[in-house]
Order: C-alpha cells, then structure tokens, then sequence
C-alpha cells in the first residue's frame, strides 16, 4: 500500500485518539482526514503520540474497477469532500 493511504492513529494531550488519513503535515501542525469526510486540524503540541496503520482503512472489495478507484482518490484529495 502507497504510504500516503496508510491510516494514522493520533492520540492527543487530553487522550482522545484520532484515526485517519494524513493529507498535510508540516512544522505547524498535522491535518487528518477523518472517516466522515471531515478534516481536523492539530498543532504539534497537541499530539502526545502519532503511529501508522499497516492496513488500509478502506474495507476489502470496495472498489471494483480503476475507475472506481480514480473517481474515489478525486473525491478523498478534494479540497472539502462531502459524503454523498
């Protein structure tokens, strides 16, 4: 799997945990695309701990065709995704 669709688990200060995809990360923070389509935003003193998945958080069969696959990557590179 390409490394920029491996899952990330962040578990922050407070100790919530955050699972997603990472689609920016930079000296000034981390931005995660979560599972419903929403973005969050972290700054660095904000994550206590940061570690990727060796999976792909997309279910097994999903996508059936390179089409499928483009159209979805489109969709997930978006500057606002929204659920369908």
């Amino acid at each position: 799997m390409a490394e920029p669709f491996r899952a990330s688990t962040l578990v922050l200060e407070d100790g919530r945990i955050l699972s997603g995809l990472i689609v920016a990360d930079s000296a000034d923070g981390v931005e995660l695309l979560l599972a419903d389509g929403s973005r969050r935003t972290l700054r660095p003193d904000e994550i206590d701990q940061r570690s990727r998945g060796d999976q792909s958080p997309m279910p097994p069969g999903i996508v059936k065709s390179v089409a499928e696959l483009r159209d979805l990557l489109g969709y997930l590179t978006s500057d606002r995704p929204r659920p369908p």
